[in-house]
C-alpha cells in the first residue's frame, strides 16, 4: 500500500486517498479513501494522456472511511491494459489529492 495523502478541511479533518494496494498491479486493485465531511465525492481515474477511463465513484457519501476496488475495467466496460494511471479525488468540486497507479500485465 502508498502511503496516506490528503488535504485538511477547516476543521482539521482529512479528506483524501488513504492507500492503493496493491500497486503496482497485475490484477484487481483496492482503493481506499477517507471523507471529511458529507459531501459529493468523485474519484477518476486517468491514463497518462490525460483521458478519462472511469469515474469509479461519483456519489454523496458521508464523512468516515470508504473502499472501492477497480477491476481493470473502462469506460463501457471494457478491460483496461497495462500503464500508468493517475487517480484525481474530489470533494464538493475542490481537489483533495491525486495518485498514480500502475498497472501491469
Amino acid at each position: 500500500m502508498t502511503p496516506y495523502l490528503g488535504v485538511r478541511d477547516g476543521e482539521g479533518y482529512v479528506s483524501g486517498i488513504r492507500a492503493i494496494g496493491p500497486n503496482p498491479s497485475s490484477g484487481a486493485v483496492r482503493i481506499a479513501y477517507t471523507v471529511a465531511k458529507q459531501g459529493m465525492v468523485k474519484l477518476d481515474l486517468f491514463d497518462i494522456h490525460g483521458r478519462r477511463i472511469a469515474t469509479l465513484v461519483d456519489a454523496a457519501q458521508s464523512a468516515g472511511e470508504h473502499t472501492i476496488i477497480w477491476r481493470r475495467e473502462g469506460a463501457g466496460g471494457l478491460e483496461s491494459g497495462p500503464g500508468i494511471y493517475v487517480l484525481r479525488f474530489l470533494v464538493d468540486g475542490r481537489l483533495h489529492g491525486t495518485r498514480r497507479l500502475v498497472a501491469m500485465k
